[in-house]
């Protein structure tokens, strides 16, 4: 664990002193408890990552080719959803009517 917080901390060095975004990925698993209230979805690694995060979003499979993005922190703004879609160009915004017109 210590030298993924030593990883963390040259990344954050390096994206300050650079001005460039980085981004770091992390599995999740299923609870096992069945009667957790909280978020059925846990880190593998454990709460390391979120807590050096400024921003977390999850991404959350809805249908075959629509994904939700989920802003879960942020310093700026409060948590929220929006449907995407990945093309090669990068995340696309869907619009409030995208279920109704691709019949998901």
């Amino acid at each position: 664990m210590a030298q993924l917080i030593y990883v963390i901390y040259l990344l954050s060095k390096i994206a300050k002193n650079s001005r460039i975004a980085v981004v770091i990925t992390n599995q999740v698993q299923s609870s096992p408890n069945p009667y957790s209230v909280a978020d059925k979805l846990i880190p593998v690694v454990g709460n390391a990552i979120a807590y050096s995060s400024r921003y977390i979003i999850n991404l959350e499979l809805m249908g075959s080719i629509y994904l939700r993005a989920v802003l879960k922190k942020s310093p700026l703004n409060a948590p929220a959803s929006k449907p995407v879609m990945i093309y090669e160009g990068g995340f696309v915004d869907q619009g409030p009517n995208y279920l109704a017109l691709n019949d998901i």
